[in-house]
């Protein structure tokens, strides 16, 4: 073998143990404070007819608060800008043929624009969750039952 492949080799081997060392540990952990939420106390919302939305009280108990959820992410409408994402309690599939129900869907506001780290899968989130607000300024959020503000990523609790 010529000094040259060696020398290759050894740089190549070099280079991939320093990219794998170099990763991130993964994600902060979550605040203790925040409360786990699930797509099926989600699922709970149901329709109001004229009146809106009516949400379960646990539900309605973390309107503005902190909390936590997991889901699979899809970009909202910009695969290049990641700060507003979809999540959903399924992954893979298509949302223009098989759209989720409006209680399945969460819209994740996060002040980054790229994902900081992303093990692909499920992603755990940590935001402050906003219950539908008809008479909010944000034109996005009113398109969901329920955003997710100021989210970043974290470790499942």
């Amino acid at each position: 073998m010529s000094k040259e492949m060696i020398l290759l080799g050894t740089l190549v081997a070099l280079g991939i143990g320093y990219q794998i060392h170099s990763l991130p540990s993964g994600p902060p952990l979550a605040s203790p404070s925040a409360q786990a939420i699930s797509f099926r106390l989600l699922g709970q919302t149901r329709h109001g007819g004229g009146s809106g939305p009516i949400f379960p009280e646990k539900l309605k108990a973390c309107d503005g608060k902190t909390v936590t959820i997991s889901g699979f992410t899809a970009p909202f409408d910009n695969p290049q800008d990641l700060s507003k994402l979809l999540l959903t309690p399924t992954g893979g599939g298509c949302y223009f043929c098989a759209v989720p129900n409006l209680n399945a869907v969460v819209l994740v506001k996060r002040p980054l624009k790229r994902m900081t780290w992303w093990g692909g899968g499920i992603v755990n989130f940590e935001g402050v969750l906003h219950l539908a607000r008809p008479d909010t300024a944000d034109e996005e959020a009113r398109q969901f039952l329920f955003t997710l503000d100021d989210a970043r990523i974290v470790q499942a609790k």
